[in-house]
């Protein structure tokens, strides 16, 4: 969809489940940086936007209710931080974040 201002319109659950099935889990034994990478991961930081974004934008539009929502709040205030931002990825992270996208998936279909 294409707004006024010619920028296409992201749909934020579309843009959640790229992120959750088609960026790899695995964490490289090298630190990934920069793009033009032949796979996405999980780890880089910038990739981060995508579900913190993407929640936001749910929550701030009323699609996310009650306990979803509370979690949804907590882990975007938790992976938008200066102390994340800090430190690396962790699987347990990724863990985190794949077990809150796969709730909220299914809670909108």
């Amino acid at each position: 969809m294409k707004l006024e201002n010619n920028q296409e319109k992201h749909d934020p659950i579309a843009d959640l489940r790229v992120w959750r099935f088609s960026y790899s889990d695995e964490i490289p034994k090298e630190i990934i940086r920069g793009s033009g990478h032949a796979i996405e991961y999980k780890v880089k930081k910038t990739s981060w936007m995508i579900p913190v974004g993407c929640l936001s934008l749910l929550v701030y539009s009323g699609r996310l209710d009650g306990e979803l929502k509370e979690e949804a709040e907590r882990f975007i205030e938790k992976f938008s931080s200066e102390s994340f931002n800090q430190r690396l990825v962790t699987a347990e992270d990724i863990a985190e974040a794949n077990s809150l996208i796969d709730r909220v998936l299914q809670s909108i279909k």
